[in-house]
């Protein structure tokens, strides 16, 4: 469930390609966006398709809430992880801990998807 790519900075695979951690962040940082924001997608197509006709707006702005506020308890969780792991600027010994324990804990929260079943009702 967890993409290795996480992992490089940790290993120090950037480094090693010559990419310094300042850089390697913020493109991290901009590619992930744009690809959270593409994965989005479907979810507001799909919320298009089942919206009562006038209520678009009132949907996407509290889809929008759910995924800003999942966005803040996201930060606040890594956070809170990353000082109970003590990983600050100068010491990164338990930071591969934190990436690890982070991706198996994200697995426990996100269950796998499960296609609709022949016969159940679409959304067509």
């Amino acid at each position: 469930m967890c993409p290795a790519f996480f992992s490089l900075p940790v290993a120090g695979v950037n480094r090693d390609l010559g990419i310094p951690d300042r850089f390697f962040a913020l493109g991290d940082s901009a590619i992930l966006t744009v690809l959270g924001q593409l994965a989005f997608m479907p979810t507001l197509v799909l919320a298009a398709k089942i919206c009562p006709e006038g209520l678009e707006a009132t949907l996407f702005a509290g889809l929008m809430s759910v995924f800003n506020a999942g966005g803040v308890a996201s930060g606040a969780l890594g956070g809170a992880l990353t000082e109970a792991l003590h990983v600050t600027a100068d010491d990164f010994e338990n930071l591969a801990l934190l990436v690890r324990a982070w991706c198996r804990y994200m697995q426990i929260l996100c269950p796998p998807h499960r296609p609709l079943q022949s016969g159940s009702r679409s959304l067509r």
